[in-house]
């Protein structure tokens, strides 16, 4: 738990240096878009601390499988949900052209932990561990992809597993 608390408020230090936003906006756009880009941030953190946390109380029998199951497929429709809205986003331009990659790198970081949940549930359904290698795979990649979004380093996750 002290260092759950040690990397939430590391991460909320360096997450407000890592808005991506145009210069050619109003003050008042540009706080809306700021905005809208910490909560992103925000979401694409914790909803990879909690995939971690989900899979971790499967592995060692907190959760049952049922439980667990249940809880990846509702995080799979939530990471969904989040992902078409991202999309929406784009395909409207509601943000200008120079913050479109940004979205995108948002956009491929959900998808990714959605990949990831994927193959987590196949683990729990077959119990094969060929899906647990992939499933690692994938949570490297999550997790570069969030660094990289955020500006923060990658090596932080190696840091908090020991």
């Amino acid at each position: 738990m002290k260092k759950s608390i040690i990397l939430y408020a590391s991460f909320l230090l360096i997450l407000s240096s890592a808005v991506h936003v145009s210069k050619a906006q109003t003050p008042k756009e540009k706080l809306y878009l700021e905005t809208i880009a910490n909560v992103v941030g925000h979401d694409l953190y914790i909803s990879y601390v909690y995939l971690g946390s989900l899979t971790d109380s499967y592995i060692y029998k907190v959760y049952a499988q049922k439980f667990a199951l249940n809880l990846l497929h509702e995080y799979v429709d939530y990471i969904n949900i989040i992902k078409a809205q991202m999309i929406k986003v784009n395909e409207n331009k509601l943000v200008p052209p120079a913050d479109t990659n940004y979205v995108k790198l948002q956009i491929d970081a959900y998808e990714t932990m959605r990949q990831e949940a994927l193959e987590f549930i196949k683990y729990v359904e077959t119990g094969e561990s060929k899906y647990v290698e992939s499933y690692e795979n994938l949570r490297r990649k999550a997790w570069t992809q969030i660094a990289t979004i955020l500006g923060i380093p990658e090596e932080i996750e190696k840091v908090y597993k020991e």
